[in-house]
């Protein structure tokens, strides 16, 4: 009898737990690198950068429970980090990032928060998420928000065919990682995060140049500033040989990931 209530106790449980996370911010996208994204190939680890994560677990079986996440940090790139051609393209960004994903969590083992016995497994979570993102460029020691600027000639009647893109996108986000109770209150996870990201502009490069001389006959009030940003390379190189060059790669959106150690306070349940 002691043996099935100690199996019924290790599946059924409803406890809450908040956690804090720190941790490093990377990301691939067309200044990652040289752009050369063999999946994890093209990361610079020389990009990587500071990120805070605040985190709600409720856990409803040993197995499974629900998340929401709201992930707080900077991701940035230089083509002058890289070896390759992109050197001479001569564009960089950062970006603050701020993440809200929920999620559904699955313990591979079976786990209990606080618990002598259940105090430790390998999990994944996956979910649906949401990010915010404001790519700037340094000029003059300032530094300047891009999107306003359409630096691709988003604001050009020529390339009216050129949406302005948003600071926003959808994401599909993906953790794993090993989660392990220290006492009956306190515990710790180590994990990695993954960010599919609905947009190819996180970093501001996305498709092919614009006609750079056409933004001094634009009426844009931040036309001469759009020129400065849009082509930073050594070669004057304008008008219909330039526009036919891809800035970045438009086949391919930008990713964020990260690698966070957490600590875990249980609120309450069994």
């Amino acid at each position: 009898m002691s043996l099935v209530a100690q199996a019924q106790y290790s599946k059924k449980l409803s406890s809450q737990e908040l956690s804090m996370g720190f941790g490093g911010m990377n990301y691939l996208g067309d200044i990652s690198m040289d752009g050369q994204r063999g999946f994890f190939g093209g990361v610079d680890m020389q990009a990587t950068r500071p990120m805070l994560a605040i985190s709600y677990r409720h856990n409803y079986h040993a197995h499974v429970g629900g998340r929401i996440t709201t992930t707080i940090g900077q991701i940035c790139g230089n083509d002058q980090w890289g070896k390759g051609s992109n050197a001479s393209r001569n564009l960089h960004f950062k970006s603050i990032i701020a993440d809200f994903s929920a999620q559904v969590e699955f313990n591979l083992l079976p786990y209990h928060p606080g618990h002598f016995k259940f105090k430790a497994t390998p999990f994944v979570a996956l979910g649906f998420g949401g990010m915010y993102f404001n790519p700037k460029a340094e000029l003059d020691g300032e530094w300047i928000a891009l999107q306003p600027l359409g630096t691709e000639g988003q604001h050009l009647e020529k390339y009216w065919d050129r949406p302005q893109y948003l600071r926003m996108a959808l994401t599909v986000p993906v953790n794993m990682g090993v989660k392990w109770n220290l006492n009956r209150h306190w515990s710790m996870a180590t994990e990695f995060g993954f960010r599919y990201v609905f947009s190819d502009y996180v970093d501001d490069v996305s498709g092919y140049y614009a006609d750079v001389s056409l933004f001094d006959a634009s009426s844009h009030p931040h036309a001469s500033m759009s020129r400065q940003l849009s082509y930073r390379g050594s070669a004057p190189i304008e008008g219909t040989v330039l526009e036919q060059t891809l800035r970045g790669n438009p086949s391919n959106r930008d990713h964020m990931f990260f690698v966070m150690f957490s600590l875990t306070r249980k609120l309450g349940g069994l």
